[in-house]
C-alpha cells in the first residue's frame, strides 16, 4: 500500500516528533546530535531537518517502514541542492561570526595584557629608583656616621700624630725637621 506522497525538504522538531510518535523533548536530542549537513533553518529561523536527515533518524530509532509511505524525492534536484547551499552558508555564516567574537575576545585579551605589562614595567622603574635613593641614602647616613665619629688621633699625642701623618700620606721628612724626644738629648749623636 504504497501512496506516491511527496515528502517536504524540511521538518521542524514538532513535525518529527508526531510523525516518529515520540516527545519534542526526545525528538530535539535526536536532532542536537545530527551533524551539520542535515540541518538547516526554514524561513521563520527555526531549526529544521533536511530529508537525508529525516532518513538518517529513522535508521537511527530503527524505525525505516515509516518512510515507505513517501516517494524520496530527487536529491539531483535544483529544490535540494539550493537548500543544502542555503544550510551551508548559513553554517559558514555562523562559523564568520563566532570566529569574529574569538578575535575580538583576543584583541581584548591583548590589550589587558599590554596594559598590565605597561604597570609591571612603570611598577619596576619605581621600585629601582627606590631602591637607589635608599642606597645613597645609606651611603650618606654612612659617610656621616663616620665624620661624626670621635677621631682616634684626639688622643694621640701631637708627635704620634705626625708620625701618623708621615706613615698614612708618605710625606717623609728630613730627620734634621724632626723634633727630638726628651731622652735624645742625653744621647749623643
Amino acid at each position: 500500500m504504497t501512496t506516491d506522497r511527496q515528502p517536504k525538504e524540511m521538518l521542524t522538531v514538532k513535525e518529527l516528533a508526531e510523525f516518529f510518535g515520540i516527545s519534542r523533548q526526545a525528538m530535539r536530542k535526536h536532532v542536537d546530535n545530527l551533524e551539520p549537513t542535515f540541518l538547516a533553518k526554514n524561513s521563520q529561523g527555526y531549526k529544521t531537518v533536511l530529508w537525508s536527515g529525516v532518513l538518517h533518524l529513522a535508521d537511527k530509532l530503527g524505525r525505516p517502514e515509516l518512510l515507505e509511505a513517501f516517494e524520496i524525492p530527487n536529491t539531483a534536484s535544483s529544490d535540494s541542492i539550493e537548500t543544502k547551499l542555503f544550510s551551508q552558508l548559513q553554517q559558514k555564516d555562523a562559523q564568520i561570526d563566532q570566529l569574529q567574537s574569538l578575535l575580538a575576545q583576543q584583541q581584548k585579551l591583548l590589550d589587558q595584557q599590554q596594559q598590565l605589562t605597561l604597570q609591571a614595567n612603570k611598577q619596576i622603574l619605581l621600585l629601582t629608583s627606590q631602591e637607589r635613593l635608599s642606597g645613597d641614602l645609606n651611603k650618606e647616613s654612612n659617610n656621616d656616621s663616620e665624620n661624626f665619629k670621635t677621631p682616634q688621633n684626639a688622643y694621640e699625642s701631637p708627635s704620634e700624630q705626625e708620625e701618623k701623618f708621615t706613615s698614612e700620606n708618605e710625606v717623609v721628612r728630613p730627620k734634621q725637621e724632626r723634633k727630638k724626644k726628651w731622652w735624645h738629648f742625653f744621647r749623643e749623636p
